[in-house]
């Protein structure tokens, strides 16, 4: 059987999480709110012969082309996908549920948002556009660069925001949110290239049985790529997705989880189990 997870990146580069999943056989997709530039890590993936993973671009910034409090955001976007195309990445994945953050009573609770604090916004600090609109550089005033990378949501965005994506690159892209098999239909009609049916592990549609919703997703793709997540915690999970259609299953917290108690060693041994257990 072919090995068919993907690992959503999202750790500090110092956990290893890309090479342990590139040596498992797993894929990657990279958040543009990760630690590290996404332009940086490909090309030490590449230069140790490694997969080069997908990259993950958030709503807020694709797709916020007509967003009128900041017009820049357009230029912005086209920056990130042509900063993913000259890095070689291999697809682009567009996160459609984020349009406005859920309610997320855990984060409230710990009072934690760490972009905030500056984490997590490499790929902002680093990108040419967005620092030439900004008053000072990040590195000598990053309290004032922060609220510009936070901007988060523009609900009167329509499907033609796709069709301008799709004209911008001939890169792969993916829809990452999906669980309608009307807007499967619709997003085929546009011409992308793979559906990612998911919940957003709980944090945007905690109520949405991501799993129940896959089967109905699968069918309307009609052949496209249904890759999954939300709620993937062991190979078995892994193999009910499989078996509901899906091409691939991506996890989260898991790796996540074994990156926080175990470093290195403890994302090895989580792959190793989800492997284990799906054979």
């Amino acid at each position: 059987m072919i090995v068919r997870i993907i690992v959503n990146l999202s750790t500090p580069a110092s956990f290893g999480t890309q090479s342990v999943a590139t040596l498992a056989g797993a894929r990657c997709t990279r958040s543009t709110q990760s630690p590290r530039p996404g332009a940086e890590a490909r090309r030490g993936r590449q230069h140790r012969g490694q997969h080069v993973p997908r990259w993950q671009a958030t709503t807020q910034r694709v797709r916020q082309r007509q967003a009128t409090a900041n017009p820049t955001h357009v230029e912005l976007a086209e920056s990130f996908v042509r900063r993913a195309e000259v890095a070689g990445f291999t697809g682009i994945v567009v996160t459609l549920d984020t349009w406005s953050l859920g309610y997320r009573p855990r984060d409230l609770q710990h009072a934690t948002f760490p972009q905030l604090r500056g984490y997590c916004l490499a790929n902002y600090f680093s990108d040419p556009v967005f620092r030439s609109k900004l008053a000072a550089p990040p590195e000598e005033d990053p309290g004032r660069s922060r609220p510009g990378a936070l901007t988060f949501g523009n609900p009167s965005l329509t499907w033609d925001d796709l069709t301008w994506l799709r004209g911008l690159t001939e890169l792969p892209l993916l829809l990452k949110g999906i669980c309608h098999p009307d807007d499967v239909r619709r997003a085929k009609d546009a011409g992308v290239d793979g559906i990612h049916c998911s919940n957003h592990g709980g944090r945007q549609a905690a109520s949405a049985p991501a799993l129940d919703l896959l089967p109905a997703v699968v069918d309307a793709a009609e052949g496209l790529p249904v890759l999954f997540d939300s709620g993937v915690r062991s190979g078995v999970d892994v193999v009910k997705a499989l078996a509901l259609g899906a091409t691939a299953v991506g996890i989260g917290r898991p790796y996540g989880y074994g990156a926080v108690l175990g470093g290195t060693a403890g994302v090895e041994f989580v792959l190793s189990c989800l492997l284990a257990r799906r054979t």
